[in-house]
C-alpha cells in the first residue's frame, strides 16, 4: 500500500515539503481538538483578513511579555492585543521599519526586541521604542531560535548565532543544538 502512494505522489508531483507541511497542519488540528476534551472551558478565536490581519497567509506568531501577539504574514507584520489589530507594511511610516512585507518566522528575545526574517534578511525591532537593525542580507532566514548567549538563526546560506550584535556563522550541523542544554525555544 505504501508503495502505491509513494508511486502515486511521484507521478503526481507532489514535493515532500508540502507533504510534512500538509502533515504539520493535521497534527496542529488534531492538538486543537485534543485540548478541548482536556479543557472543555478553553475558548478558541480564531482572527482573519475580515478582523483586520494583513494576510490570511500567517507565518509564525509569539508573545511578547506586556501579552501582545506578534504575527507575521506574507502581506505584513501585526500586533494584536486581544481587541485591535494594528499592521505594519513595508514603507509605511507606521513607526516599524520592514525590509519587505512577506515575513517569514518571528521570536522575541530576553531584551524584548523582536525579530524578524524574511527573503531578504533578519531584522531586529526593539519593542521598547520600535528601533530597528538589519543584520546583513541572509536571504531566506527559515526558523530563529532564542538561544542564551542570544539568537541562533537558520537560513539557505548556512547557520549563525548573534550574541552581543556580534554575528557568528557555524560550521558544525544543525541537530546537534536541538539537545544542547543551551537551547531554549
Amino acid at each position: 500500500m505504501i508503495d502505491k502512494i509513494t508511486i502515486y505522489l511521484k507521478t503526481k508531483n507532489v514535493s515532500m515539503k508540502l507533504l510534512i507541511t500538509l502533515f504539520s497542519f493535521i497534527c496542529f488540528f488534531q492538538e486543537i481538538a485534543f485540548s478541548q476534551t482536556i479543557f472543555p472551558n478553553l475558548t478558541f478565536r480564531s482572527i482573519t483578513s475580515k478582523d483586520g490581519l494583513t494576510s490570511n497567509c500567517v507565518g509564525s506568531f509569539t508573545q511578547s511579555k506586556d501579552g501582545q501577539m506578534w504575527i507575521t504574514t506574507t502581506n505584513g507584520l501585526n500586533s494584536y492585543n486581544g481587541n485591535k489589530i494594528t499592521n505594519y507594511y513595508h514603507g509605511s511610516g507606521s513607526g516599524i521599519k520592514l525590509n519587505t512585507n512577506g515575513i517569514f518566522t518571528s521570536v522575541i528575545d530576553s531584551l524584548n526586541n523582536l525579530w524578524i526574517s524574511d527573503r531578504i534578511g533578519l531584522t531586529k525591532i526593539s519593542l521598547n521604542d520600535h528601533s530597528t537593525q538589519y543584520f546583513g542580507n541572509y536571504k531566506d532566514v527559515y526558523k530563529i531560535v532564542n538561544y542564551k548567549k542570544g539568537i541562533l538563526f537558520v537560513s539557505s546560506e548556512g547557520i549563525y548565532t548573534i550574541v552581543d550584535t556580534k554575528l557568528t556563522q557555524l560550521n558544525v550541523p544543525f541537530e546537534p543544538y536541538l539537545n544542547n542544554k543551551d537551547y531554549i525555544d
